[in-house]
């Protein structure tokens, strides 16, 4: 089973985001990466399927819907 995990900003962490300085972020993302492989957690880094296979879960609460 292949799983992604998108998690979405408040607007202040999505301006802070927008203003950031990107190569450091990108660099940040590559180490957690790697670490993520190295733990044996992230086997692989591919290429999204069609939207039509995908699934939305919503947290307004307790359970997810």
């Amino acid at each position: 089973m292949q799983l992604m995990l998108i998690m979405r900003d408040d607007d202040r962490a999505a301006i802070e985001r927008r203003d950031g300085d990107v190569p450091t972020m990108m660099a940040a993302m590559r180490a957690y990466d790697e670490r993520l492989q190295a733990a044996g957690a992230l086997v692989a880094a591919v290429g999204l399927d069609a939207p039509a296979n995908g699934a939305v879960v919503h947290f307004g609460g307790c359970h997810p819907s």
